[in-house]
């Protein structure tokens, strides 16, 4: 119930997994811009009842492609890598709505499990949702963008939404096209506030991922419990 449930204590001894990501320092090439987009899942069916339906997940899905596909089509030098969530590419929309452009080299479909050498080799990595994934780019300080739905965004705590409205504030994370569309031209132009990115991130590395050597967190460890 409700009260048991506020007792609940959660402990941040920081994590090791988010200190393994090795730092982006990738240098911009002006005859290519990557982006990559590790895509979430294509649903089915609801896992619970408060998860996004397939119907407004497919939505949100076809939402993303139409922002991808206006940024290709406007900018010769972007190119796309593409990673569909595991077991669910058979009935990805992309491989009808994109055809064009994997035929043509600007979109390259990624079937192994390389992401974190990928996360080094983009210019910006962009998310559909707030995930794990999320935490790994802000752990690796690779540029990041997140077109999260409006749904996913009315679900979130009081908490959840101060999080996140820092993120949008910042340019980091947006909910409808056009203001996608004019982030991502400022980031091409290199004209966005990376100043202002970067504390947003901090906040939510220090807040939320807090990357620590395995050393560090066995001494958080046994300091909390008085080992």
């Amino acid at each position: 119930n409700q009260n048991k449930r506020n007792k609940i204590k959660v402990i941040n001894f920081g994590s090791p997994y988010f200190d393994s990501f090795q730092k982006w320092k990738k240098k911009r090439n002006d005859k290519k811009f990557t982006i990559l987009y590790p895509s979430g899942p294509l649903m089915d069916f609801k896992s619970d009842l408060q998860e996004i339906s397939p119907e407004k997940n497919l939505n949100h899905r076809n939402k993303v492609l139409e922002f991808i596909e206006k940024i290709l089509t406007k900018y010769d030098s972007v190119n796309l890598l593409y990673k569909p969530f595991p077991q669910t590419f058979l009935n990805d929309p992309i491989k009808i709505r994109f055809k064009k452009f994997i035929d043509n080299g600007k979109v390259k479909i990624i079937k192994d499990n390389k992401l974190k050498e990928y996360y080094l080799n983009a210019d910006i990595v962009l998310w559909d949702t707030i995930s794990t994934g999320f935490g790994e780019c802000v752990a690796s300080e690779v540029p990041v963008l997140v077109f999260n739905s409006e749904f996913e965004y009315e679900q979130l705590s009081e908490r959840g939404k101060y999080v996140n409205d820092q993120l949008i504030d910042s340019g980091i994370q947006f909910l409808n096209l056009n203001q996608g569309l004019n982030l991502f031209n400022q980031i091409y132009h290199d004209k966005c506030d990376n100043e202002k990115q970067m504390k947003s991130l901090q906040n939510v590395l220090i807040d939320k991922i807090n990357p620590v050597s395995e050393e560090k967190w066995k001494i958080n460890f046994r300091k909390y419990f008085k080992l």
